[in-house]
């Protein structure tokens, strides 16, 4: 059973900031278009710390299942790509390492820790750290974020334009956000 929001301590709330900051991130570039909103506030009742929506991935093809279960992985990668040992990296993963094993064994795939390597592979490119740390640090302030501000956040990151974070003040302002 999860704690009370109050009180998860600090290093929790930041593994679970990088971990749901990674799925937004691994959705964001291998599914553009397919993010949706992804908070660290615990939910008691689906016994999850956090959560990243995504709309229905694509799984038509090999290539698209592949690119999933790097989705799944990508929680666990981020952790681990951002210099967290592996056995704290690897807490509240149990679902994500479920679900990608039922894909890997309907499919025939290669094991799970292959799958885990390239996924943290994908977490060490810079613009992916960046990425990560960006959404990390701000979930850590607002706990929960739309698919739209998570996209922005990105594409901020990626492009490192006055546009981009000209058009991300226009969106904070929008929202009322301080």
């Amino acid at each position: 059973m999860l704690e009370p929001r109050e009180a998860i301590d600090p290093t929790s709330k930041t593994r679970t900031a990088y971990h749901e900051a990674g799925h937004a991130v691994a959705c964001h570039r291998f599914f553009p278009g397919a993010g949706g909103d992804v908070t660290i506030v615990p939910d008691a009742i689906k016994d999850t710390a956090g959560l990243h929506k995504a709309v229905k991935l694509p799984d038509d093809n090999i290539d698209n299942i592949e690119k999933q279960i790097s989705y799944i992985c990508a929680g666990y990668a981020a952790c681990a790509a951002a210099g967290m040992p592996d056995e704290t990296a690897r807490l509240g993963c149990d679902k994500d390492f479920e679900r990608a094993e039922a894909i890997i064994a309907k499919w025939g795939l290669v094991p799970l820790h292959e799958h885990l390597e390239t996924a943290v592979n994908f977490m060490r490119r810079p613009e992916n750290l960046r990425a990560v740390r960006r959404l990390a640090n701000e979930l850590l302030i607002r706990e929960t974020m739309d698919g739209d501000y998570v996209d922005l956040l990105i594409r901020v990151v990626d492009q490192g334009t006055c546009d981009a974070d000209a058009e991300l003040e226009i969106y904070k302002m929008n929202r009322g956000f301080v």
